[in-house]
Formats: C-alpha cells, structure tokens, sequence
C-alpha cells in the first residue's frame, strides 16, 4: 500500500510540475553586429537558464540538411501537411505574449529610397494584427545608409497545455498518419 502512496505523489507531483508555466525571455539587437540572447526561466523566475548554441558549424550545416531531407519526404502528401500545419497553430495559440517590443531604424543612400521603403513598411506593420501587449517603432534615416534592428520580447507557456495538445494530436487519426510517417523515414 506504500508503494501504492508514493507511486501515485510521484505521478502527482509531475501532474503539479507540469502546470506552472515556464518563461522565454528573447533578444535579439543588430546595429553593425548581431548579439541574441534567450533565457528559460521556471517557477516564476525561480529558476532559469541561459540557452546560447555553442556548436561548430559544420554540425550545423549537417543537422540541417538532415532535417530538411526529413522533412521534403514526411510532408509530400497533402493530409500531412495539413494536420502538422493544425498542430502548430494550435502550439502557437497556446503561447501567451507577455511583452513585445521592437524598433528598426532604416536608411538608404538615396533618400527618396529611404522613403519608398518607409512607405511600404510602415502600413504593413500597422495591418499585423498584433497583441496589446507588443509595440513596435520604425525610423527612417534620410542621412546615412543604415539598418538597425531591435526585437525583446517574452513568451509564456505552460506545458501541461502543450502536453495535452500534442497527446490529443498523437491520438487523433491525422496525428497517427503523421507519427507513421515520421518512422519510415528513419
């Protein structure tokens, strides 16, 4: 019977683990030279961890041709791509944007260029149906030819969402065709 109560506090305290919500923190700045920054925090803070790749490039470079010889043989049916392009829209609906910032100063040698781009770039930000919680600031430079970007923002996830959206994709018939796949492409 004690094996019984330890059993299902384990099982309990995972199902706890799961529902407190975990933070990604991102910046990315590029005035000259890039600098990026991603930060996991756990806990409400609590607990965190800075997520910097460190890997050659050359595995890089491998990885990615892997990923993407993967990827042209899963997604050449159209059922596929339809039920992966559900799954992500429904991971991104479980995002919640806390905070998003970002400023971009743009300029061309010619400033008649400057304001041709300016022209076409400020309405396009004006029609993304951003949250409340992001603002965005865009600057033209009629002087010098330049382009400085600046993006911040924070994302919440809790992951027994997630957990469920992808158990409840997993089950579903799409994400079973979706599964077979992926194993005979190893």
């Amino acid at each position: 019977m004690l094996v019984l109560y330890i059993i299902v506090g384990i099982i309990g305290f995972l199902i706890l683990s799961l529902l407190i919500p975990i933070d990604f923190i991102f910046s990315f700045k590029a005035d000259g030279k890039k600098s990026t920054s991603l930060r996991v925090n756990w806990l409400f803070g609590l607990i965190g961890r800075d997520l910097r790749k460190r890997v050659r490039r050359e595995r890089q470079k491998e990885a990615r041709t892997r990923t993407w010889h993967r990827l042209r043989q899963i997604g050449t049916d159209l059922k596929t791509l339809t039920a992966l392009m559900k799954l992500a829209r429904r991971l991104f609906r479980a995002l919640k944007v806390k905070r998003l910032s970002g400023y971009l100063k743009l300029g061309f040698d010619n400033p008649a260029d400057t304001g041709i781009a300016f022209g076409v770039i400020q309405p396009l930000f004006a029609c993304l149906s951003l949250p409340a919680s992001a603002s965005f600031r865009i600057e033209p430079d009629f002087s010098t030819s330049t382009l400085e970007a600046e993006v911040e923002g924070k994302v919440r996830v809790c992951p027994f969402r997630v957990a469920g959206i992808v158990i409840g994709f997993v089950c579903s018939s799409e994400g079973r065709h979706v599964v077979r796949r992926l194993a005979r492409t190893r």
